[in-house]
């Protein structure tokens, strides 16, 4: 996935370096519990059930008949309802508009658009309208292109049940749900694609967010991959060798 942030530390110091890749910062409070003192096999178990009720999920998406909602018209006034992270929804719209004419979003560009409607992990009105939209550029374009643009949409969607997240505006409840089947079948076959470790972490994480697994893909925003060995912002110590 194209670096949209700051150049990733090369040392974690148990804080994955999010910001390489997702301009967004996703809420860790709520996706699993457990003692501190647990021990790691207990973390994989509960990795290993994720990765199972995932796959389930996958086939069912894959089974269903997809509703052709649509996206929020980017004339449709009740863009002036809906706030981004920094106000009102001038700038959304216009990037927008441009990324429909000029059939894709350059890797500033997504930046600044996720940035404007989740700056520093906050969540906004606005987001609910971006997302369906992300979905619907990445049909226009290849597979390089596509999987960023459904990654960041995905983890709108995983971001959306985060504790004290801005609630989908009435409106937009159907067009939003009915997106998800849609980003899940699209972003599913570009994951091999995703060879950097950090590309395909998110991009699963974008997958648990289409697919309803937001805690699952909300924990991933802590899991690195450092010198061999596996880390996560909850654990002092790197998970054993063998894991």
């Amino acid at each position: 996935m194209p670096k949209v942030g700051a150049a990733k530390s090369t040392k974690p110091n148990g804080i994955c370096p999010w910001k390489v890749f997702i301009p967004c910062r996703i809420t860790l409070a709520g996706a699993f519990s457990w003692p501190n003192a647990a021990p790691p096999n207990s973390l994989l178990a509960k990795l290993q059930e994720a990765i199972f009720n995932m796959s389930l999920s996958l086939k069912s998406a894959a089974r269903q008949t997809t509703f052709h909602a649509m996206s929020l018209s980017l004339t449709d006034p009740r863009w002036n309802e809906l706030q981004s992270s920094y106000g009102g929804t001038e700038d959304v719209i216009a990037w927008l508009a441009e990324a429909h004419q000029e059939g894709g979003l350059s890797s500033q560009r997504l930046g600044d658009l996720i940035n404007e409607v989740q700056h520093q992990g906050d969540t906004s009105a606005a987001m609910y309208a971006v997302a369906p939209h992300l979905i619907d550029l990445a049909r226009r374009v290849g597979a390089e292109e596509a999987l960023p643009l459904l990654t960041h949409a995905g983890i709108i969607y995983a971001c959306s049940t985060s504790s004290g997240a801005v609630p989908c505006p009435n409106f937009l409840q159907d067009e939003f749900k009915a997106y998800a089947t849609d980003g899940a079948k699209l972003l599913a076959p570009l994951l091999p694609s995703a060879t950097h470790f950090d590309a395909y972490k998110w991009a699963v994480a974008g997958l648990a967010g289409f697919l309803g697994h937001h805690p699952f893909a909300r924990f991933l925003d802590g899991l690195d991959y450092y010198e061999g060995q596996f880390h996560h912002a909850w654990l002092d110590e790197p998970f054993p060798p063998e894991t």
